[in-house]
């Protein structure tokens, strides 16, 4: 949730002209596992959907401004993207046309770039 304000930023500027949405899946910093210091929750592995719901709310009360779906607690999304901790898709037409998956290259204003020069200048 880092760079929340980044992504939410791009939901903003580009909600006219594409579609946003967030899967929310596994949960990469578990308390029994490796957490990060100072964070105000704390997030158990999810031992089933119900707790994975709970955890992806807390994104939803954290101000997410696109609609967050939760990943099946076999990790298809997970396994299909390889998007652990965090990843940045653009899919068009079914065909994955960009991808920054973190944390080191998970950066929204990559993804800005993306949007302006293929989808504002009318590029496909």
């Amino acid at each position: 949730m880092q760079k929340l304000d980044q992504f939410q930023q791009l939901v903003t500027d580009f909600c006219d002209q594409m579609d946003f949405v967030t899967v929310y899946i596994k949960e990469a910093h578990p308390v029994e596992g490796w957490m990060i210091k100072g964070v105000p929750y704390k997030i158990t592995n999810h031992k089933d959907i119900e707790e994975r719901i709970r955890a992806a709310n807390i994104l939803k009360k954290a101000g997410s401004k696109c609609p967050i779906v939760v990943d099946t607690m076999a990790d298809d999304a997970l396994q299909k993207y390889a998007a652990l901790p965090e990843g940045l898709y653009v899919i068009q037409d079914g065909v994955v046309k960009f991808k920054a998956i973190g944390p080191s290259s998970y950066n929204p204003d990559a993804v800005r770039k993306w949007f302006e020069d293929h989808v504002t200048k009318g590029k496909q």
